[in-house]
């Protein structure tokens, strides 16, 4: 039902509904979704977001995709003016977008990497406990005797 800015610049907003969300429409898209003046545009005109603060006249998005396709998000530009965004604007936000993506896999390909380097360990640390475990009864019975 939310929207969260994770890291933002320029903006003071931290959250928004998402049925009013400009991201909601972009996490959608197959490539960058644009609107080049949100006031203009019959979607976005009666947007609360257009209409009052943050003042959006002005939005690209790009989708972040995991590994595995999943849907994570977006990196986009907000302005309070129009912009014409041309195709060096647009490569250039792919390519951003291409950069974090590569950043949020790799960081999820450790986290995994770790993961199963320490399910490999599980079966020292388990007889290393049941050995620490017997152990402690035989002492706690000689101590009993």
């Amino acid at each position: 039902e939310r929207q969260w800015f994770k890291s933002r610049q320029g903006l003071d907003v931290c959250e928004t509904a998402r049925d009013s969300s400009f991201c909601g429409h972009a996490i959608l898209a197959t490539d960058l979704f644009v609107v080049p003046d949100a006031a203009a545009d019959p979607r976005f005109a009666d947007n609360p977001l257009v209409q009052g603060a943050p003042h959006i006249r002005f939005y690209a998005g790009a989708p972040l995709s995991s590994a595995d396709d999943y849907r994570l998000g977006t990196l986009c530009l907000i302005d309070t003016r129009p912009w014409e965004f041309g195709a060096e604007d647009r490569r250039l936000l792919r390519d951003l977008a291409d950069l974090v993506e590569t950043e949020i896999n790799l960081a999820d390909q450790r986290n995994q990497s770790d993961m199963l380097q320490r399910m490999q360990q599980l079966p020292m640390v388990a007889a290393a406990f049941s050995k620490g475990a017997m152990l402690a009864n035989v002492e706690a019975s000689r101590r009993a005797t």
